[in-house]
């Protein structure tokens, strides 16, 4: 006897849902106009997170959105984890000491904007869920 498959949509979204998570952080390292308003770049990908949590919710059921939101916590420390270690790996003796200044400025942000980040995407997402 096999168990029953996904849904394709609930799989496509999940995909989805799982990239956003991860380049949300990365995304954010820029500050982008927005008629007269200074963004981070980041807020794109977290309106993505908030329309695919509510098609989820729509479409299979707050439960399985609100699972999402929690398995969506797994690519996000492993994206984390990986920036961290590669950073602690050291640069071949070839690469550019620009890029490699410029990769460690954009991606090697603290460990409290980290656990900010953990912490804003767990509550909105929650709370996105929950009251819609």
């Amino acid at each position: 006897m096999t168990a029953p498959g996904i849904p394709r949509s609930l799989f496509v979204f999940a995909l989805l849902y799982g990239g956003m998570v991860c380049i949300a952080g990365v995304l954010g390292a820029k500050q982008v106009a927005i008629g007269p308003l200074a963004v981070e770049a980041g807020i794109l990908a977290f309106l993505l997170l908030v329309v695919l949590a509510s098609a989820v919710s729509e479409l299979h059921g707050g439960d399985t959105a609100n699972r999402l939101v929690r398995f969506g916590f797994l690519p996000l420390i492993v994206s984390m984890i990986l920036i961290r270690v590669v950073i602690a790996l050291p640069a071949a003796p070839a690469m550019d000491a620009g890029r490699l200044s410029a990769f460690e400025t954009t991606l090697g942000q603290g460990a409290r904007l980290m656990l900010a980040g953990l912490i804003s995407y767990g509550i909105s997402q929650t709370l996105n869920v929950t009251l819609f």
